[in-house]
């Protein structure tokens, strides 16, 4: 019989055993101190209650100074259940300034209890902004008594949250950011900040005088600029900048033109200042009886002075009879004018033909008058066609030298002059010191007496100078000639 042999179980050595106990052993002594930790401490009912700074009757409420880092700010007295400012009672302060500053002269709750401070502290109140206060309010009672509220340092929290306390006592708190905020307010955030009304619709012309001029004038062709020179206005740049003045408005209140120091504002002698124009309208509204009735509005202009920086994102302005700070984001295109960024590289797509009453070709030594008339079209019914909208339609007649031209093949010619488009900007120059032009258009409208002349004339052999009512401010390639179909 064969022999078989059992297998031999294995042996633990001496080391795994003894690490074997050393885990059982270690396993046993966190159970038994779980087993008896001690519950989470609960925070008193009478702590939770201190949560309540103070509390008062607002009704006895005599006035409320705030500071910032121990500076007096703005003094505000209590009167007639309305704020107002002590060195300026007349001034009127905003609805949400009044209520928040109100809210808070009655009462407060803390967002959550830091600590009690022992009177032998070693821990300086500075380290919270607290010594002095960052930001400060006291608010005085006709009972006599005094409530000093200190708001520190932003403490190292996710959520925003400010050391406070009440002066006199040492208990350490948390505030929101609404408190902080509250007790920030200076003369500039406490007033209502006025916001100009502008319909840029409206606007007839825009003028920018001091240290550079500019103006300009709404035309039925276009905004064209008068100022420094006369030339013809990019419409897209132009309806860039009349949002721009849609969107005007000021950060905040310093004071009136007459109690504030326009000089050390630069403001005596503005370094620049917007004045809009709006023209003359007729308002349709309703009476007392609720009949529509229509009146005009005169012309009448906006005024907006720009000073000195206050810093690196806003300076001081003066519209009408106050100064206030305007943002770089709300004034840049004022603080970074310049005409040039609103010229027209393209005067002749600007007028369609439908709107001229002449053109005017002169190149090589021979001059050609096309005269443009508009007949309307009458039906059948001898009624004029209209379009969707109820306007008149109209057939186009040309002739040029008392003999007609084909209609169809002149407008396509002057559709083709849009190659006269300039295609890299140069310094200013005028026509009369560059010889005899390659071409010169003339466009005119009888209606309004709007004429544009447009020249080209040499300038090197790649490139041609482009003319717009004599003056230059665009080169274009020399090949544009390729790109205009024959003149009919």
């Amino acid at each position: 019989m064969q022999k078989i042999e059992r297998k031999k179980e294995k042996q633990l050595s001496s080391k795994l055993l003894i690490a074997a106990a050393v885990v059982f052993l270690l396993l046993c002594a966190g159970a038994i101190l779980l087993l008896n930790r001690p519950e989470a401490p609960v925070r008193p009912e009478t702590e939770e209650r201190e949560l309540l700074l103070y509390e008062k009757d607002l009704s006895l409420l005599s006035s409320i100074t705030l500071y910032r880092n121990g500076e007096q700010k703005v003094s505000l007295l209590y009167q007639d259940g309305s704020l107002l400012r002590e060195d300026l009672p007349e001034t009127p302060l905003s609805v949400s300034a009044s209520e928040s500053l109100l809210s808070l002269a009655q009462s407060l709750t803390a967002d959550e209890f830091i600590m009690e401070l022992p009177e032998q502290t070693s821990i300086p109140l500075a380290s919270y902004g607290l010594n002095p206060a960052e930001r400060s309010a006291v608010f005085r009672y006709t009972d006599g008594t005094e409530i000093s509220l200190l708001v520190g340092s932003l403490m190292p929290i996710e959520n925003p949250r400010y050391y406070a306390m009440v002066a006199g006592q040492n208990v350490l708190y948390s505030v929101t950011q609404d408190v902080r905020d509250t007790v920030s307010r200076t003369s500039e955030n406490l007033h209502p900040v006025q916001r100009p009304q502008i319909n840029s619709e409206l606007v007839d012309r825009i003028t920018v005088n001091g240290d550079t001029e500019f103006d300009a004038i709404r035309t039925a062709q276009g905004w064209q600029m008068i100022k420094p020179i006369s030339y013809p206005l990019s419409k897209g740049s132009m309806d860039n900048l009349l949002s721009q003045l849609d969107n005007i408005r000021f950060a905040g209140w310093i004071g009136y033109a007459d109690q504030v120091n326009l000089t050390e504002l630069g403001l005596s002698e503005p370094k620049r200042t917007l004045t809009i124009t709006f023209a003359e309208t007729v308002v349709t509204a309703p009476d007392d009886k609720g009949q529509e009735q229509s009146f005009t509005l005169p012309s009448n202009q906006m005024s907006f002075a720009m000073g000195n920086s206050r810093n690196d994102t806003s300076f001081y302005m003066r519209y009408e009879d106050q100064v206030y700070t305007g943002t770089v984001l709300s004034f840049s295109f004022l603080q970074n004018f310049s005409w040039e960024k609103y010229v027209e590289a393209d005067p002749i797509s600007s007028v369609p033909v439908q709107s001229l009453d002449q053109v005017i070709l002169e190149t090589s030594g021979q001059k050609t008058i096309y005269d443009i008339t508009y007949t309307e079209r009458v039906m059948k019914n001898n009624e004029f066609e209209t379009d969707e909208y109820g306007n008149i339609l109209y057939d186009m007649g040309v002739a040029s030298g008392g003999k007609a031209v084909d209609a169809d093949s002149f407008v396509r010619w002057y559709q083709s002059l849009s190659c006269l488009r300039g295609t890299q900007r140069t310094e200013q120059k005028t026509q009369t010191d560059y010889g005899d032009p390659l071409l010169t258009l003339t466009l005119v409208r009888e209606e309004d007496g709007f004429k544009r002349t447009i020249s080209v004339c040499p300038y090197s052999s790649v490139q041609n100078l482009l003319f717009v009512d004599g003056v230059s401010l665009y080169l274009i390639d020399s090949g544009w000639q390729t790109s205009m179909t024959q003149a009919p």
